[in-house]
Protein backbone atom coordinates (compact mmCIF):
# COMPACT_ATOMS: atom_id res chain seq x y z
CA UNK A 1 0.00 0.00 0.00
CA UNK A 2 1.66 3.33 -1.08
CA UNK A 3 0.49 6.56 0.88
CA UNK A 4 0.95 9.75 -0.97
CA UNK A 5 0.95 13.12 0.75
CA UNK A 6 0.42 16.75 -0.78
CA UNK A 7 2.38 18.85 0.78
CA UNK A 8 2.03 22.91 0.42
CA UNK A 9 5.18 24.67 -0.10
CA UNK A 10 4.48 27.87 -0.89
CA UNK A 11 2.85 28.68 2.56
CA UNK A 12 6.59 28.16 3.59
CA UNK A 13 8.48 29.87 1.51
CA UNK A 14 5.97 32.78 1.83
CA UNK A 15 6.58 32.59 5.67
CA UNK A 16 10.42 32.12 5.50
CA UNK A 17 10.60 35.12 2.75
CA UNK A 18 8.80 37.50 4.94
CA UNK A 19 10.99 36.15 8.32
CA UNK A 20 13.81 38.87 8.41
CA UNK A 21 16.40 38.07 11.24
CA UNK A 22 17.42 40.82 13.46
CA UNK A 23 20.95 40.21 14.76
CA UNK A 24 23.08 42.30 16.11
CA UNK A 25 26.48 43.20 16.40
CA UNK A 26 26.89 41.31 19.62
CA UNK A 27 25.66 37.76 18.67
CA UNK A 28 28.05 38.00 15.45
CA UNK A 29 30.94 38.97 18.00
CA UNK A 30 30.38 35.92 19.14
CA UNK A 31 29.61 33.71 16.48
CA UNK A 32 33.12 35.05 14.74
CA UNK A 33 35.06 34.12 17.76
CA UNK A 34 35.17 37.18 20.27
CA UNK A 35 36.16 39.41 16.88
CA UNK A 36 37.90 42.67 18.04
CA UNK A 37 36.26 45.62 16.80
CA UNK A 38 38.27 46.55 14.21
CA UNK A 39 37.40 43.28 12.57
CA UNK A 40 33.83 43.75 13.36
CA UNK A 41 33.96 47.41 11.40
CA UNK A 42 35.77 45.99 8.82
CA UNK A 43 32.29 44.01 8.49
CA UNK A 44 29.85 46.92 8.69
CA UNK A 45 29.38 46.22 12.32
CA UNK A 46 29.15 48.84 15.18
CA UNK A 47 30.66 47.44 18.35
CA UNK A 48 30.87 51.04 19.76
CA UNK A 49 29.58 51.42 22.99
CA UNK A 50 29.33 47.34 24.24
CA UNK A 51 30.94 45.20 26.51
CA UNK A 52 31.17 41.47 25.99
CA UNK A 53 31.75 40.10 29.49
CA UNK A 54 33.42 37.12 28.21
CA UNK A 55 36.39 39.23 26.38
CA UNK A 56 36.66 41.27 29.59
CA UNK A 57 37.55 38.35 31.36
CA UNK A 58 39.41 36.61 29.40
CA UNK A 59 42.20 39.54 28.68
CA UNK A 60 42.20 39.78 32.29
CA UNK A 61 45.41 39.23 34.08
CA UNK A 62 46.79 38.85 37.44
CA UNK A 63 47.61 41.86 39.21
CA UNK A 64 51.22 42.45 39.93
CA UNK A 65 52.91 41.62 43.45
CA UNK A 66 54.42 44.87 45.09
CA UNK A 67 58.28 44.36 44.58
CA UNK A 68 59.57 43.27 47.67
CA UNK A 69 61.65 46.02 49.26
CA UNK A 70 63.14 43.67 51.72
CA UNK A 71 66.28 42.42 50.02
CA UNK A 72 69.44 40.39 51.80
CA UNK A 73 72.38 42.80 52.67
CA UNK A 74 74.46 39.79 52.68
CA UNK A 75 75.66 36.47 51.69
CA UNK A 76 73.56 33.72 52.98
CA UNK A 77 70.60 36.41 54.40
CA UNK A 78 68.40 35.02 51.75
CA UNK A 79 68.39 31.53 50.25
CA UNK A 80 66.04 30.75 46.93
CA UNK A 81 65.82 27.15 45.78
CA UNK A 82 63.21 25.02 43.50
CA UNK A 83 63.03 22.22 40.90
CA UNK A 84 62.10 22.38 37.33
CA UNK A 85 61.25 19.31 35.41
CA UNK A 86 61.15 16.49 34.64
CA UNK A 87 63.05 17.58 31.47
CA UNK A 88 63.26 15.39 28.96
CA UNK A 89 65.31 13.90 27.35
CA UNK A 90 66.77 12.97 30.94
CA UNK A 91 70.54 13.63 31.18
CA UNK A 92 72.99 10.16 30.63
CA UNK A 93 73.21 9.64 34.20
CA UNK A 94 69.32 9.81 34.43
CA UNK A 95 68.47 13.28 35.85
CA UNK A 96 65.15 14.10 35.21
CA UNK A 97 64.97 17.01 37.61
CA UNK A 98 67.62 20.24 38.07
CA UNK A 99 67.63 22.15 41.30
CA UNK A 100 68.07 25.97 41.44
CA UNK A 101 69.97 27.28 44.76
CA UNK A 102 70.53 31.00 44.64
CA UNK A 103 71.94 33.39 47.10
CA UNK A 104 69.50 36.33 46.85
CA UNK A 105 72.15 39.02 47.65
CA UNK A 106 75.51 37.64 45.56
CA UNK A 107 73.17 36.43 43.00
CA UNK A 108 75.63 33.01 42.91
CA UNK A 109 73.39 30.43 41.28
CA UNK A 110 73.90 26.59 41.78
CA UNK A 111 72.40 24.21 39.79
CA UNK A 112 72.02 20.37 40.62
CA UNK A 113 70.91 17.74 38.62
CA UNK A 114 68.60 15.49 40.06
CA UNK A 115 67.65 11.90 39.34
CA UNK A 116 64.52 12.25 42.06
CA UNK A 117 62.57 14.95 44.04
CA UNK A 118 63.80 13.40 47.45
CA UNK A 119 67.35 14.23 46.33
CA UNK A 120 66.55 18.31 46.90
CA UNK A 121 66.77 18.27 50.49
CA UNK A 122 70.76 16.70 51.16
CA UNK A 123 71.29 19.51 48.04
CA UNK A 124 70.51 22.48 50.15
CA UNK A 125 71.67 20.97 53.46
CA UNK A 126 75.10 20.42 51.34
CA UNK A 127 75.05 23.88 50.32
CA UNK A 128 74.16 24.67 53.68
CA UNK A 129 77.51 23.09 54.76
CA UNK A 130 79.70 24.54 51.79
CA UNK A 131 78.77 27.98 52.22
CA UNK A 132 79.53 27.97 55.95
CA UNK A 133 83.01 25.96 55.37
CA UNK A 134 84.34 28.62 52.81
CA UNK A 135 82.43 31.62 53.43
CA UNK A 136 81.97 31.36 56.91
CA UNK A 137 78.27 32.40 56.38
CA UNK A 138 75.42 30.77 58.49
CA UNK A 139 72.35 30.74 56.31
CA UNK A 140 69.47 32.79 57.81
CA UNK A 141 66.42 31.74 56.08
CA UNK A 142 65.28 29.05 52.89
CA UNK A 143 62.29 30.77 50.09
CA UNK A 144 60.75 27.96 48.93
CA UNK A 145 57.78 27.04 46.69
CA UNK A 146 55.41 24.91 48.36
CA UNK A 147 56.22 21.36 47.19
CA UNK A 148 56.52 18.40 48.96
CA UNK A 149 60.01 18.10 48.56
CA UNK A 150 60.65 20.54 51.41
CA UNK A 151 58.07 19.67 53.65
CA UNK A 152 59.19 16.84 55.52
CA UNK A 153 59.06 17.28 59.10
CA UNK A 154 63.03 15.96 58.92
CA UNK A 155 63.95 19.32 57.02
CA UNK A 156 61.55 21.41 58.88
CA UNK A 157 63.82 19.91 62.52
CA UNK A 158 67.17 20.24 60.43
CA UNK A 159 66.18 24.03 60.20
CA UNK A 160 65.03 24.58 63.30
CA UNK A 161 68.43 23.56 64.76
CA UNK A 162 70.38 25.72 62.95
CA UNK A 163 68.13 29.10 63.18
CA UNK A 164 66.97 28.73 59.43
CA UNK A 165 63.33 30.22 59.28
CA UNK A 166 61.28 29.06 56.25
CA UNK A 167 59.13 30.69 53.88
CA UNK A 168 57.12 29.08 52.37
CA UNK A 169 55.32 30.47 48.94
CA UNK A 170 51.63 30.31 48.17
CA UNK A 171 50.79 27.39 45.95
CA UNK A 172 50.02 28.57 42.27
CA UNK A 173 52.02 31.84 43.00
CA UNK A 174 55.98 31.63 41.31
CA UNK A 175 56.24 35.13 41.38
CA UNK A 176 56.57 35.05 45.17
CA UNK A 177 59.51 32.65 44.90
CA UNK A 178 60.47 34.40 41.48
CA UNK A 179 64.50 34.36 41.67
CA UNK A 180 64.45 30.62 41.33
CA UNK A 181 61.12 30.27 39.63
CA UNK A 182 62.34 32.76 36.41
CA UNK A 183 65.52 31.40 36.45
CA UNK A 184 64.18 27.92 36.06
CA UNK A 185 61.52 29.55 33.79
CA UNK A 186 64.19 30.90 31.48
CA UNK A 187 66.88 27.78 31.51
Amino acid sequence: MVYTYVLNLDSIIEKNENCHAIIDEQIWHKRLGHAGKDALTQLGLNMSGKICPTCVEGKAIRSSFAINPKRATKIGELIHSDICGPITPCTIDGGRYFQVILDDYSHFVVVKVLKNKNEAESNLKDYLAELERQQNVKVKCFRLDNGGEFSSNNFQQFCRQNGIRLEYSMPYSPKMNGRSEIFGAKH
